[in-house]
């Protein structure tokens, strides 16, 4: 009479309770297959094609105003509001090093 169904217990839950998007720039990379996005002091990824978006594991003190990726899209360049720079490794979301240019952007 009774079936016992199995059900998949392990999901993730990614930006349930997050920052909403306020300010800075939208940028696609070269294929057209990836929006990343500030938000708040994170920055957001979304798979297009797939319809999937994960924040990029690293975050920086203040919210970001700006970011830029290469040219070879490696390296990712993140600015916040009180003029701290920050270049990640983009293939790893990787902070590399962080720059104070003592002015707001």
């Amino acid at each position: 009479f009774f079936r016992f169904v199995s059900m998949r217990t392990d999901f993730g839950f990614s930006n349930v309770l997050g920052a909403t998007y306020t300010k800075g720039n939208l940028l696609f990379t070269k294929d057209g297959q990836t929006l990343l996005s500030p938000i708040g002091n994170r920055v957001s990824a979304y798979d297009l094609p797939q319809n999937r978006n994960v924040a990029l594991p690293f975050e920086v003190r203040r919210n970001i105003v700006c970011i830029d990726l290469s040219e070879k899209e490696d390296l990712l360049v993140v600015a916040d509001e009180v003029g701290e720079v920050t270049f990640v490794h983009f293939p790893s979301s990787t902070a590399l090093e962080s720059v104070q240019v003592h002015q707001p952007i």
